[in-house]
């Protein structure tokens, strides 16, 4: 876990600029779409799965424009939005079970993250088997990434936390000076989040690049995935699979 967030901490250190261009312009996307309420959530699936393929693309060392990111949606729309769709119903689906539900859901939720990426590799694989896929190749990994987050973000995340519940007693007793701290807190709590968000996603694409490379996704002869050439045979990562367990 450790030299994955350092290669992708220098990673983000050489394309700062560019990285965090592509990743500001998201949220601004984003928020844009969540002024009207029936675009919010699918508005963030997509963006979502955009930022989840130029990650990979970055932290593969095949670095893609604010224009060519913005290609990357056109051309998986569908399987994108799709893709995150499906993992947000079926986390919320594991979530009903009494007691337990929570913490079934956010495993789940590491098992099926790398379901965008294998959607937009996959063409013509359906996105329910992309979501089998994404849970094969993050079997073992799960824990390490949830870890990789909680020590990214964590701390922004708490400061966050605290400083909605001071707003909140504020909101109750109308107090100033609670007030005034809470925008001390809340500030570099957004800014924590705003400049530590790109690492974690290149900390997950690179988590994505080490998983399939050790599971064959890509085939015996590509290292990794390759974007521009989409695989067209959606049995291909079975039968590598297969293979690996009868040898």
């Amino acid at each position: 876990m450790k030299q994955i967030i350092k290669m992708s901490f220098d990673l983000y250190k050489r394309r700062f600029a560019s990285i965090i261009a592509v990743y500001a312009l998201a949220l601004v996307i984003n928020y844009g779409a969540s002024t009207v309420w029936f675009l919010s959530v699918p508005a963030s699936w997509l963006v979502g799965g955009i930022l989840a393929v130029y990650f990979v693309y970055e932290a593969q060392g095949s670095p893609k424009t604010v224009n060519e990111a913005i290609e990357i949606g056109k051309r998986g729309f569908a399987r994108l939005l799709g893709a995150n769709a499906l993992i947000t119903l079926y986390c919320l689906l594991w979530a009903l079970i009494p007691i337990a539900g929570a913490f079934i859901a956010i495993s789940k939720y590491y098992s099926y993250c790398f379901a965008p990426n294998i959607a937009y590799d996959r063409p013509n694989l359906p996105l329910s088997e992309c979501l089998k896929q994404s849970e094969r190749l993050a079997r073992g990994r799960r824990r390490e990434m949830f870890t990789a987050d909680l020590v990214i973000m964590g701390l922004p995340a708490i400061l966050l936390a605290v400083a909605l519940i001071l707003f909140y007693v504020v909101i109750l007793y109308g107090a100033t000076v609670i007030s005034l701290l809470a925008l001390i807190i809340i500030l570099p709590a957004l800014g924590g989040i705003f400049l530590l968000g790109p690492l974690q996603c290149l900390v997950r694409a690179r988590y994505f690049i080490d998983c399939e490379m050790l599971d064959g996704y890509g085939g015996s002869d590509t290292p990794f995935i390759v974007y521009e050439n989409p695989v067209e045979d959606e049995a291909a990562p079975e039968e590598n699979f297969d293979k690996k367990q009868e040898t």
